[in-house]
């Protein structure tokens, strides 16, 4: 069972491939939003080629409201960290307007 993140009963998931579509509407209301400084969202392919561990949707009451895309990558010249550490990289962020400052 799914255990409730917020208030709101949200709940942090895997997206998967039947999430998709909800996922590049969610992008398309963020271009709306005129937020994204010169990013489009991106091509249905491109959202399920990007599928995997690092790329979850919060969901309430089965409606996606938000999700998260990630990538591993490897430091190389960063200040921060020696070269070849493993880093997450956030990818694309978005989350509804009514459902921000609720720690989703």
């Amino acid at each position: 069972m799914k255990a409730p993140l917020c208030s709101t009963g949200c709940v942090l998931r895997l997206c998967a491939k039947t999430d998709v579509h909800a996922v590049h509407e969610l992008q398309e209301a963020w271009k709306q939003e005129n937020i994204t400084y010169g990013f489009t969202p991106a091509s249905l392919a491109t959202i399920e080629g990007a599928l995997g561990p690092f790329f979850h949707v919060a969901e309430v009451n089965d409606r996606i409201i938000g999700f998260v895309a990630a990538t591993v990558r490897e430091g190389h010249d960063i200040s921060l960290m020696p070269d070849e550490a493993q880093y997450l990289e956030v990818d694309d962020l978005y989350v509804l307007p009514e459902y921000r400052g609720q720690g989703i």
